[in-house]
Order: C-alpha cells, then sequence, then structure tokens
C-alpha cells in the first residue's frame, strides 16, 4: 500500500488512477482521496517500482512513500 500525499479531491483521485493504470504492466490501480491511500497491482517486470512511484508522484506533484505496515503494492 503506499500514500500518495496531496491527493484531497475525489476528482483527483480519479484521473490519477486512470493516468497509473493506462501505463504498461499496471493491471489496476485504486486511490482513496480520503486517505490518501493507493492499491497498485502491477508486473514489476515491466515496469520497475521506481518507475511507479515516478508515475503516481506526478512529476514530483505528489508524494508517494510506502506505508509501513500495510502491504505493499504488488
Amino acid at each position: 500500500m503506499l500514500r500518495v500525499e496531496g491527493v484531497g479531491a475525489l476528482v483527483q483521485a480519479r484521473r490519477l488512477q486512470e493516468q497509473v493504470a493506462a501505463v504498461p504492466g499496471v493491471a489496476a490501480c485504486t486511490i482513496n482521496p480520503r486517505t490518501s491511500l493507493a492499491t497498485v497491482s502491477y508486473d514489476e517486470a515491466v515496469l520497475p517500482k521506481q518507475e511507479l512511484l515516478r508515475v503516481l508522484s506526478v512529476g514530483g506533484l505528489f508524494r508517494v512513500e510506502e506505508v509501513p505496515g500495510l502491504p505493499a503494492a504488488d
């Protein structure tokens, strides 16, 4: 599970979900704007984790970090 800080509105979350889901290697992306938590299913052989984090951050617009104690993106 990843925290995406800065996604506060439902419209932002939906737009980011769509952008991330369109990236090759991503099977699914769900972002809860109330908790700022993202669940991403992806193939790390196609999309390295660092690239996924870069995509989620939208070039630094959002701060992305793994949440300790919760399942990581898979």
